[in-house]
């Protein structure tokens, strides 16, 4: 059991390509004031106010123009137009274990400001200012799991977070736009999947001018100026897994492994025989069984036996028989597992019945039958409910039901046959061969 599940785990090789493709487009025209306002102050004239910025009140005089400033706004004419194209090409390979996560960060970090208040001395009012910053990252960042399977396919666990500089806020603070996508797809061994539509189109368009005369048809443009911004900004990703360590198997890992779903532990004790295995009594019987159980494989010497009933016969074509699968035992049978062989060209296999074995070791014993005509081949088995319960003596296994499709002969013949007692030592069997003619 250890060796069956102490396997190293496989190994993937991901290819990414990534593109980020950004473009930015301004337009700038028309007039724009430093300030839209208009400033009228005293000055004094030849009575100019003292150091501390007051006038004598005997000798304000506001007849006279002189002691009067008037501040005007300067005047801009634009007519600014530009635009950024930017392509970034990322072709990362990234290699790792089966179940294990691997990540990807292409960006940069942004620091941010983070303000706190402190007292200026022990037990006052926080009232000191006291900055820090975090770095953010920006960019792309990239997660992936891949999980192999045994088809020759991959499942990777995709995590894309994409954030970028959307502006400043209050304080000049950057504003962090971000966009996830969290997905699982499952690709073949060098498939290739696009990953693309991550498009974002800003269009702004503002227009500033003197209030009243901006408003004036075709005139209005020369008190009024005009600034449109268009950014547009799209992500494209295409991955492509390779598998250069598959988990290795063997002929131990495609043996049916007997689970009993039908019945529960308190039926199995109802009819008598020790199922729970959490009990400290019944692994103390079991672990006892086990030492006085010899080490090795079990049985042999012709009294262990798989035979068909009957062995050879002749039969005229287009004929339904039947053979039985009879099974005779010196040894306590828990489970077995038989596959058979025959001619498709010459016999189909219609139907498998389950025997008297199954019945005899309790009710809803798990019985396996699984029928291949394009290969000639058919798979039986039956296992006990109950680990330190089995089958001893002779019995039918199964009934097969054939039916003779064309001229010829046909071997009957057991491939393989696998049993094990109720401590877990292996049984062997004699397993002699039949012969079937068509005629």
């Amino acid at each position: 059991m250890i060796k069956l599940w102490d396997k190293p785990k496989g190994e993937v090789v991901i290819d990414l390509e990534i593109m980020e493709v950004s473009r930015q487009r301004l337009k700038k025209f028309g007039l724009e004031l430093d300030q839209y306002a208009i400033g009228l102050g005293y000055s004094g004239g030849e009575n100019p106010p003292n150091e501390g910025g007051w006038f004598d009140l005997s000798k304000i005089d506001f007849s006279k123009k002189a002691n009067f400033q008037v501040t005007m706004p300067t005047a801009f004419l634009n007519f600014l137009e530009s635009d950024q194209d930017t392509k970034i090409i990322a072709q990362p390979r990234l290699r790792g274990l089966e179940g294990e996560e691997m990540s990807y960060l292409v960006g940069d970090k942004i620091p941010i400001p983070r303000t706190s208040f402190q007292p200026y001395a022990a037990g006052g009012v926080p009232q000191q200012p006291l900055t820090s910053f975090e770095y953010e990252d920006v960019g792309i960042d990239i997660k992936i799991t891949p999980r192999i399977h045994y088809e020759g396919e991959i499942t990777l666990e995709l995590e894309m977070n994409i954030k970028s500089v959307g502006g400043t806020g209050i304080a000049d603070i950057p504003i962090i736009s971000t966009r996830e996508i969290k997905n699982i797809i499952r690709l073949k061994d060098g498939e290739t999947n696009l990953l693309a539509g991550l498009l974002k189109d800003e269009e702004r368009l503002s227009t500033r001018g003197i209030v009243g005369l901006k408003s004036i048809p075709v005139l209005g443009g020369l008190f009024s100026g005009t600034e449109k911004t268009v950014q547009q900004w799209d992500v494209l990703m295409t991955i492509t897994p390779y598998i250069i360590r598959s988990i290795p198997l063997t002929e131990d890992d495609l043996k049916p492994l007997w689970i009993n779903v039908g019945s529960s532990f308190a039926s199995a004790k109802d009819s008598g025989a020790t199922t729970n295995l959490g009990d400290g009594t019944s692994q103390e019987i079991l672990r006892g069984q086990r030492r006085q159980a010899q080490p090795g494989v079990s049985g042999g010497g012709g009294q262990n036996r798989v035979s068909l009933s009957p062995g050879n016969f002749e039969i005229t074509e287009g004929r339904e028989f039947r053979v039985s699968v009879v099974v005779q035992s010196a040894e306590e049978i828990n489970s077995m597992t038989l596959n058979l062989s025959f001619n498709p060209q010459v016999i189909e296999l219609k139907q498998v019945v389950q025997g008297s074995i199954a019945t005899r070791l309790g009710q809803d014993v798990p019985f396996l039958q699984n029928i291949d005509n394009s290969s000639g081949t058919c798979t039986i088995g039956f296992s006990s409910t109950d680990v330190a319960r089995g089958f001893k003596g002779s019995g039918r296994v199964a009934s097969l039901v054939f039916q003779s499709i064309a001229k010829g002969e046909s071997p009957l013949s057991f491939t393989s046959v696998t049993a094990s007692s109720p401590t877990g030592t292996a049984v062997q069997f004699e397993t002699p061969d039949g012969r079937v003619r068509v005629r």
